[in-house]
Formats: structure tokens, C-alpha cells, sequence
């Protein structure tokens, strides 16, 4: 069982920000004794000032420094709707880790996560074809959180004298994991690539 935090947290954000909207002009110019119509498109930028809400529940930290934080990110999500109060029982059999990060560490990492889902959100409120955001200022209430243990199963192998680690999310089975790559094998595939891909213009080309 691996540690983890969850975050609850009401946030409100003040922003500015700068809304593009496309606009077009149609220009006509000489090229080699020819007139050439061509059409250019153009922004046109409008201050926006507002309030983005979200409400944001169960926001999963990884509470392991132990354990590859790339690999845990690529695992997927857990099902925490199971959640279950803790009973020593559940890890007969079983290791478990503890907490090697601070709750403070945490919400850090929590808040790198909210905060990038405000951005979207303010994204999607302050519409247009183009986006800038000015500034923001952002408002944490209401912040709770749980200790909780997830399952993963983890395992390596050695192959030529290196380690390649890997790890499955017990509850989805989703693998996340390292293996070895071939310089040789992947510069042959890209070649095989290119060459099917000149093959095939040459085939148009002919027709």
C-alpha cells in the first residue's frame, strides 16, 4: 500500500485577462504582373475582468518520495468512491509505507493541480479564439484533507546490467513502467516510416 493525501478545497479566483477574437481583411497586391487577392486574419483584444468558482474534492497526492512520481503520475486514476475507514486488518499480508511527505508538501502539490484546473476554467469562461491571462489572485476556503492507502503492486527486472522498474494500479490493473529502448530499433522504424511515406507521394504523384 502506497501513502497518499486527498484535498478538498472552495476556491474563488479574481482575474484579468485579455480575450482574442479573429477578425479577417481581404488585400489585393501584384505578384509577377497578377493580381493577388489574399485574405489576413487579425486579433482583436479585450480586457476581461471576472470571478472564476470551483469547488474541488478529492484532489490525489502521492505521499511517497520512495516510489517514481513519473511513474505513479502514468498509473491513472483510482476509484476513491470505496474508500474505507482504515482497519489494521487490510494489510495482513501486505507492506505498507508511510508517509514520507509533509501534509504541507501535499497541498503544495495539490494546489500546482488546482491551480492549473482554475486556469482552464477561467479559459473556458473568458471564451474568445485567443487567451492571456493577466493576473489572478486566488481564494483557498474551506480546505480539508484524508490520509489514505492505495494498492499498487510494484516489481523490477534487470536486463543488460540495468534495473527497469514497474508498477500496476490494483485496483484498474493499469501497468506504468520503464523498459529498454533500442537507438538501432528506433531510428529503423523511423526510416521505414519515411520511406513508406516518399513511396506513397511518389504513387500520387504518378496518378
Amino acid at each position: 500500500y502506497i501513502p497518499f493525501f486527498t484535498y478538498d478545497s472552495d476556491s474563488s479566483t479574481a482575474y484579468v485577462a485579455k480575450r482574442g477574437t479573429y477578425y479577417y481583411t481581404t488585400h489585393t497586391k501584384k505578384v509577377n504582373g497578377k493580381t493577388v487577392t489574399e485574405r489576413r486574419r487579425h486579433i482583436r483584444w479585450k480586457t476581461v475582468r471576472g470571478v472564476y468558482t470551483e469547488m474541488f474534492d478529492d484532489v490525489l497526492v502521492n505521499a511517497s518520495k520512495k516510489v517514481d512520481g513519473k511513474l505513479m503520475e502514468r498509473l491513472g486514476d483510482f476509484k476513491l468512491k470505496g474508500l474505507k475507514s482504515f482497519k489494521k486488518e487490510y494489510l495482513s499480508g501486505f507492506i505498507a509505507e508511510k508517509y514520507s511527505k509533509s501534509l504541507k508538501e501535499g497541498w503544495d502539490d495539490a494546489r500546482k493541480s488546482i491551480d492549473s484546473d482554475i486556469y482552464h476554467g477561467i479559459r473556458r469562461q473568458v471564451g474568445g479564439d485567443e487567451f492571456r491571462l493577466v493576473n489572478r489572485s486566488t481564494n483557498y476556503g474551506d480546505v480539508k484533507f484524508k490520509h489514505i492507502l492505495l494498492p499498487v503492486w510494484m516489481s523490477s527486472y534487470t536486463f543488460k546490467d540495468k534495473i527497469y522498474n514497474f508498477i500496476v494500479n490494483g485496483q484498474t490493473g493499469k501497468v506504468s513502467g520503464e523498459y529498454p529502448k533500442s537507438p538501432g530499433k528506433i531510428a529503423g522504424v523511423v526510416i521505414g516510416i519515411a520511406v513508406i511515406i516518399a513511396i506513397i507521394v511518389l504513387v500520387l504523384k504518378k496518378n
